[in-house]
């Protein structure tokens, strides 16, 4: 028997039980060859999980969850992601640091009218929130040290310098890039209110 009857026979014998003769798709083929092909669907399967705790203490990480549909994340709370309060922060600061002006830290503020960091950090009146929410986020990026040691903090909740944030909106943009995602004034101090701890 030639091969052109055995490949018609295989066929029609294919045909009779609904099987499919195309030849596979390389292009899977050679995805699941590199072995990535399992976690590319668990992944998939699983995109909710991105918005883990952890995750969800990023700004970034937080900004994402809504994207993977409406129910499927949980904001973060102020416990646990382990951000200093203000009164954790004021503690640790010494005297000096106390009576400094906040344009010391951001240098995009009128010296003259400047706040101290004690005055934000108390959030006294004419105080914005955003200045003290701002302000809380700087001293977890930078943690203050005093003689009993360095303040305890999980790091920066914005991942990048909280400086160049507040001085970007401060100069008039509208929106701050956060690698994957650009956000307004109000949906950063939105986030920063879930994750910033009340004294």
């Amino acid at each position: 028997m030639s091969n052109e009857s055995r490949k018609k026979i295989k066929n029609d014998h294919e045909s009779d039980f609904g099987i499919d003769s195309k030849q596979p798709d390389q292009s899977r083929r050679s995805f699941a060859k590199a072995g990535i092909i399992a976690p590319v669907i668990m992944s998939l399967a699983n995109r909710p999980a991105w918005g883990a705790v952890t995750h969800r203490c990023n700004i970034s990480g937080w900004a994402s969850v809504p994207a993977v549909g409406e129910g499927s994340g949980i904001p973060p709370s102020s416990g646990e992601c382990g951000f200093a309060s203000a009164e954790n922060i004021l503690e640790k600061l010494n005297r000096r640091e106390k009576r400094a002006k906040v344009s010391t830290i951001f240098d995009c503020l009128d010296p003259s009218t400047s706040p101290t960091v004690r005055q934000v950090l108390k959030l006294r009146d004419g105080i914005s929130d955003w200045l003290y929410y701002m302000m809380i986020a700087h001293f977890n990026e930078y943690p203050p040290e005093d003689s009993n040691g360095k303040l305890v903090t999980s790091g920066n909740p914005l991942g990048c310098p909280v400086v160049d944030v507040f001085c970007k909106f401060y100069n008039g943009a509208e929106r701050v890039d956060f690698g994957n995602v650009s956000l307004t004034q109000d949906e950063v101090e939105d986030f920063l209110k879930l994750v910033t701890p009340i004294p």
